[in-house]
């Protein structure tokens, strides 16, 4: 259970049939004079790394559902593999969920077993640095040293990648077929890659659960919020050299603060700062400055459902919290949910409208506009109710089909080995189709097929009833 990489022996350990390898770090830790920075190269070892506990999770709220500590050095990486050989299995990297505010590599319920033991993949997690530490704009206000602090989060990710690329052959990984795999928080990152220079060769698949690119800023907006966080600090201008020097516990409890309000998992993103994203994501994928690879787009029919502060109480009322969560874009989305009370009742319109505006409108574009530029590329919807809706997050077990980890319900064991299935076949081929399914056709923005994951699936057209051309793929604008 030993197997040697560019940085030097690691060992690992069994679970089952599968051999598991935590906590291998991929770059230097962004501790010190390299907090705010963009990732450093990894160290080489003496000896062997012993791989057997995850490491630490991103500075964040403490209880995410895994037994691990957090610091400021969070930048490891996990390797569940079937064999240590030269097999070349296809390799799957997932990026987790959160916000940009909480995850970690290291939740049970996206543990790379299942993927390992019965697929014959080999699957990597990560962390990556979150909130202000990984997507903080600085540029303005502490010069051109930090001017990529706004995309340390994205980078970290690259710089994962990259350690994959040169090393998974040495766990039985293909480096010329890796397929990242992202959720919420997770699906906005690789939506920010596809438009990165820098990530370009790193991965040959994507599949965007839930998130696409709409959490991508302009520099105003990140601005405002960095500028906001100092406000929680006390911090004037001239103070904000402060922030390279406090301690991470003090910075964490300002973001919390920031983040309590209504805006809440909106607050931080990737920014487009002329360097790791160089322009608009819209240019860059009008111009073709996109990796042509497949894609695996989609989202749930009732995303919204699942926040609590998203329902308006004496408190907020529903103007508010639309131009909260939307800033500038408030009033738009104020309008639309006026038009579509006009058809539905206002509860229905009222979750409607928020899916629609914070993750299903990005998500269709994002498909369109990439099909149209020529990348393969298949939609999906979760539509299967069980017994807590298509609400965020719920198609995550059906995906994992994993019993071990998550309770699926009888009624949809069915629905969790297609859609399970599904997802391996598009790992393999690059094509999601599979003997389980209706015809799935990839989607093109003339026919707009979407397959529908229900207790019976079904590749439909969907009916844009909400759709809003004039709305910009940055979802909050400041």
């Amino acid at each position: 259970m030993i197997t040697k990489t560019k940085q030097g022996n690691i060992q690992g350990v069994s679970d089952g049939s599968v051999i598991v390898f935590r906590g291998i770090p991929y770059a230097a830790p962004p501790v010190g004079s390299l907090r705010f920075c963009p990732p450093k190269s990894v160290k080489s070892w003496n000896g062997t790394l012993l791989a057997q506990n995850f490491g630490d999770k991103a500075f964040q709220p403490k209880d995410i559902g895994d037994n691990t500590g957090y610091s400021e050095d969070c930048l490891t990486l996990n390797i569940w593999t079937p064999g240590i050989d030269d097999k070349k299995r296809k390799v799957v990297f997932w990026i987790h969920g959160g916000g940009f505010v909480s995850g970690s590599g290291s939740i049970p319920k996206t543990s790379g077993r299942a993927f390992a033991e019965k697929d014959d993949i080999v699957y990597v997690s990560i962390n990556y640095r979150l909130g202000a530490f990984g997507f903080l704009h600085l540029g303005d206000l502490l010069g051109e040293s930090y001017a990529a602090s706004c995309n340390c989060g994205l980078l970290d990710i690259i710089a994962a990648l990259r350690w994959v690329k040169e090393n998974i052959s040495s766990f039985g990984g293909d480096p010329d077929c890796i397929t990242l795999m992202g959720q919420s928080a997770g699906a906005k990152c690789i939506g920010a890659l596809l438009v990165t220079p820098e990530a370009k060769g790193l991965f040959h698949r994507a599949i965007l659960e839930s998130g696409s690119i709409q959490a991508i800023r302009d520099r105003n907006t990140a601005q405002d919020i960095t500028l906001s966080l100092m406000k929680e600090l006390g911090l004037k201008h001239d103070e904000v050299y402060k922030l390279l020097e406090l301690p991470a516990e003090a910075i964490l409890k300002a973001e919390l603060r920031l983040c309590a309000s209504v805006r809440r998992a909106y607050i931080f993103g990737p920014m487009v700062d002329g360097l790791t994203i160089p322009h608009p994501p819209e240019r860059m994928i009008e111009e073709g400055i996109v990796n042509n690879i497949p894609l695996l787009i989609g989202t749930n029919k009732d995303e919204a459902k699942s926040f609590d502060f998203v329902k308006p109480n004496q408190t907020n009322s529903k103007e508010y919290i639309l131009n909260t969560l939307f800033g500038k874009n408030g009033p738009a989305v104020i309008e639309a949910y006026n038009k579509a009370c006009m058809v539905k009742a206002e509860d229905d319109a009222w979750y409607e409208i928020l899916t629609d505006y914070l993750y299903r409108m990005a998500s269709t574009r994002l498909a369109a506009r990439l099909a149209d530029r020529g990348n393969p590329v298949w939609m999906y919807r979760f539509d299967f109710q069980g017994s807590s809706g298509a609400v965020h997050g719920a198609e995550m077990v059906f995906i994992w089909n994993d019993c071990i980890t998550s309770i699926i319900p009888p009624s949809g064991e069915s629905l969790a080995k297609k859609m399970h299935n599904a997802w391996i076949s598009f790992i393999r081929t690059g094509n999601p189709q599979t003997e389980e399914l209706p015809l799935w056709k990839p989607y093109t923005s003339s026919e707009c097929k979407t397959m529908l994951f229900d207790t019976n699936c079904s590749a439909q057209a969907l009916n844009r009833l909400h759709e809003n051309s004039d709305f910009p793929m940055q979802m909050i604008i400041l």
